[in-house]
């Protein structure tokens, strides 16, 4: 399941399994076996991935964020990497960034949430670390 969601999204940005994997520290063949269901990334791998655009909720639950939510999460990254460039930000902008992450958490759970029941136990255990990365993620 994971994996064909995984090939499913690098297809959706155009990605090879090179550049996908690049992006996540994974070799070609590494990606290969993820979207073969022969091995999983990480929870590292995954946030990875997510900062390039991969729908890591989807990946993991088959259900796609809202297209708004996935479009604050696509302009907070843009406004942090604008605001590092200048060499820092605004308090407003990174109040801005906090609550984007705060949204993204919160959607992003209880999407999970709903999925639990329904899925193997090793996708629960991704979930699981993946849960544990966002929450690190939002805290800072």
């Amino acid at each position: 399941m994971i994996g064909a969601r995984l090939k499913e999204e690098r297809n959706r940005l155009g990605l090879t399994q090179e550049k996908f994997g690049s992006t996540a520290e994974a070799k070609p063949r590494t990606v290969g076996d993820w979207e073969r269901g022969l091995s999983s990334p990480t929870s590292a791998q995954l946030a990875q991935l997510a900062e390039i655009g991969v729908d890591v909720t989807y990946v993991i639950t088959g259900q796609r964020l809202s297209e708004a939510l996935q479009h604050n999460i696509e302009l907070m990254m843009k406004v942090t990497a604008e605001a590092t460039q200048q060499g820092g930000a605004s308090e407003l902008t990174m109040k801005a960034i906090q609550t984007a992450r705060q949204m993204a958490r919160h959607e992003t759970l209880s999407s999970i949430n709903g999925n639990l029941e329904k899925m193997p136990d090793d996708d629960v255990r991704l979930v699981a670390q993946l849960v544990e990365k966002i929450v690190a993620s939002t805290a800072k």
